[in-house]
């Protein structure tokens, strides 16, 4: 083999410099045989012949190249770059050199070759080749070969090769479900042939019943079986061709897009019909509704948004239920949507309402007259001035300061829940934009959250808006309304946009909030900081300090999507140490999730004094309507999004008295709050 290196060397010379030519032109035939996607590599070089008649009816041959060079018409016209030539009683004429010039009318290919030397035609034009290839199966075969009559010298080659198929241009894709647990694709495409010559495969399942129209390419994958967080990959390639390049495309991280349930009406002990509100899909093909596993609902009527089925009242127990519901083969699971209750209130009428409410025969609570709150209605707004409302200028979190206490909370965090209760995600929102309207007697702050740096929710917009009045007011949320004391502050936040990541995912609304595991009030026992219902969901919550207390009541319903919804509230972890808190409002998944809380200052009813030194208090309690459950410092809350469970890790609650407190670590879930 001749190295370069040796090239120094004057005898070795010309043969290194036809070396070096014939090295660029074998690089240089190989470069011409790719075009956009088709590669005809593999027939570099090679030379095609047809038997043909010129224009004038004469006998001639032709031979011609795809691409690079033809060795036969290089040595008989006495050049290196010949890719086309003709054979004529005169001999051998140069019709076409390298490099070729390929061009597509949307069906077909074309390589055009021009000859710059060589006895020039009749007409004084120089002599062209063009080679048409189309799409066929097997080998790269000649269909014709011919020199037209007008312009003469302009000679056409027709063929046909595997190499020229089109694979489809695709532009966008979507899997979607199918009856059976199958699944649907369909591609939007460029240009394709009308009876496509390649197969289509999805997880190594080939599409079946497939179909082409109006550049839209559907079948049908009737074994393939969707689930969450699936990586399927799209493969294109041609079964009958070899040569045919092959296009992949990937779909990672599936997320099933039905069924969901985003809210489910009460039921007790007598059953009844259960309505499911959510998104079920349009085929709606075997549907079920099953119950702690075993107990099956008659469905009575179904459609894309909702589902209405009856219970048998002697197949239900009080408790939390769990929720099976399946369509077209797909599952729904829920441990926390559905909550059973007894017609049995005789703990709320053993303890009693204080005189300043009536036990619920449903629920089997106080329902409270107006201006009395707590478990057993023994609570009202205090005499005071109610503090002072400091609102926060960075982000959306409210001081109000009252004889040297400072009340403090805040947004959090949004977290989405899977299934077996871990986080998926979680956004912390910490940067905001903001506005002040106090030109009545209602003040309002409008925080707009600054867009999330996570890659996975860059639409994902939160509004938050703290409310403030020194008069009394009145707000409805679903089917209640509550009645507002002067001084009391009212929180509403709007998510929107949250991607979810699984269709089995739900909310937590979570909140930090002091803790005293040893309290009381005056002279009275110990009290319970939370007060919970037989299904150990927390109805109230109720901090002591020094003679202060933080109450809060937290509704067991939600609204989500338009529709009242159960909600649990749970007591996620206590710190003894830090003596804080956190609690969790557990929430379906929605488009449109609710809360709207509030909360007041309060003093306590009880006559517990020890001495003269009456029991005072300032109480800002979270009263009233906790959206999803539960709220805790009136927070108001609606949630805007696209399919996907979020949390809502809300709200840093503390109270303190110069210097008592020590507020540490604010920006994480894992904050605390130290009372000393």
């Amino acid at each position: 083999m001749l190295e370069i290196s040796n090239c120094n060397n004057h005898s070795h010379i010309y043969r290194c410099i036809l070396f070096l030519f014939l090295f660029v032109l074998s690089v240089n035939s190989l470069s011409t045989c790719k075009y956009s996607y088709f590669d005809f590599s593999s027939i570099a070089n090679k030379t095609f012949s047809y038997q043909g008649v010129s224009f004038q009816g004469a006998s001639a041959t032709y031979y011609w190249t795809v691409c690079g060079t033809s060795a036969l018409c290089n040595s008989n016209t006495n050049n290196n770059d010949i890719s086309a030539c003709q054979n004529v009683t005169s001999g051998f004429l140069n019709t076409g050199e390298e490099p070729g010039a390929w061009s597509s009318n949307g069906t077909s290919l074309a390589v055009f070759f021009n000859a710059t030397r060589g006895a020039a035609c009749y007409n004084k034009l120089k002599r062209t080749t063009t080679v048409h290839l189309t799409c066929g199966l097997g080998e790269t075969s000649i269909i014709n070969a011919y020199e037209p009559a007008s312009p003469y010298c302009q000679y056409q080659m027709e063929m046909y090769s595997p190499m020229a198929c089109r694979l489809p241009q695709i532009s966008s894709l979507q899997i979607a479900q199918y009856p059976k647990g199958a699944a649907y694709l369909s591609l939007q495409i460029g240009e394709i042939e009308k009876k496509p010559t390649y197969t289509v495969s999805v997880a190594g399942i080939e599409c079946t019943n497939s179909l082409v129209a109006n550049q839209l390419y559907t079948c049908e994958l009737t074994s393939l079986r969707l689930e969450n967080g699936g990586n399927y990959s799209i493969r294109i390639f041609s079964k009958s061709a070899t040569g045919i390049p092959e296009t992949t495309f990937p779909i990672n991280n599936y997320i099933l897009k039905y069924p969901i349930v985003s809210a489910v009406n009460s039921l007790t002990v007598n059953g009844g019909n259960l309505t499911l509100g959510g998104y079920f899909g349009t085929n709606l093909n075997l549907p079920s509704v099953v119950l702690n596993g075993s107990v099956e609902c008659q469905i009575l009527e179904i459609s894309s948004t909702t589902i209405i089925c009856r219970l048998n009242s002697t197949q239900l127990q009080p408790g939390r239920a769990s929720l099976n519901v399946t369509v077209d083969g797909y599952p729904f699971t829920s441990h926390s949507l559905i909550s059973v209750v007894s017609n049995d209130y005789s703990k709320c009428e053993r303890e009693g309402c204080s005189g300043n409410g009536k036990c619920n025969e449903i629920t089997g609570t106080c329902d409270c007259d107006n201006n009395y709150y707590g478990p057993k209605c023994n609570l009202k707004p205090g005499d005071g001035e109610g503090g002072v409302f400091k609102p926060n200028k960075t982000k959306p979190s409210i001081d109000i300061e009252y004889n040297g206490y400072v009340f403090r909370f805040s947004i959090f965090s949004i977290q989405e829940i899977r299934g077996d209760g871990s986080i998926e995600f979680e956004v912390t929102p910490d940067q905001w934009n903001h506005t002040i309207d106090n030109s009545t007697a209602l003040t309002t702050i409008d925080y707009d959250m600054l867009p999330s740096n996570s890659s996975a929710q860059k639409q994902l917009q939160v509004k938050t808006r703290i409310s403030f009045s020194s008069l009394a007011r009145t707000f409805t949320f679903g089917s209640k309304s509550y009645n507002l004391p002067p001084n009391a502050v009212k929180v509403g936040v709007n998510v929107s946009n949250w991607v979810y990541s699984s269709n089995l995912n739900y909310l937590r609304v979570v909140f930090i909030t002091a803790y005293n595991p040893s309290q009381k009030i005056g002279c009275g026992g110990e009290i319970n900081a939370f007060n919970k219902d037989d299904q150990s969901s927390i109805q109230s919550l109720m901090i002591v300090k020094d003679d202060v207390i933080y109450y809060g009541r937290f509704l067991d319903y939600s609204i989500s999507d338009g529709r009242e919804t159960y909600s649990s509230n749970e007591l996620i972890s206590v710190d003894e140490e830090a003596k804080t808190a956190l609690i969790g409002i557990n929430l379906p998944q929605c488009n449109v999730c609710e809360l709207d809380p509030d909360f007041s200052s309060l003093v306590s009813t009880d006559n517990n004094s020890c001495s003269k030194v009456e029991f005072e208090v300032w109480k800002i309690a979270l009263i009233c309507g906790l959206v999803g459950g539960t709220l805790l410092i009136g927070l108001g809350i609606i949630f805007y999004s696209k399919r996907k469970y979020f949390y809502l890790r809300y709200l840093s609650l503390t109270a303190k008295k110069d210097p008592n407190v020590n507020l540490t670590n604010l920006n994480s879930s894992q904050s605390t709050v130290k009372v000393v």
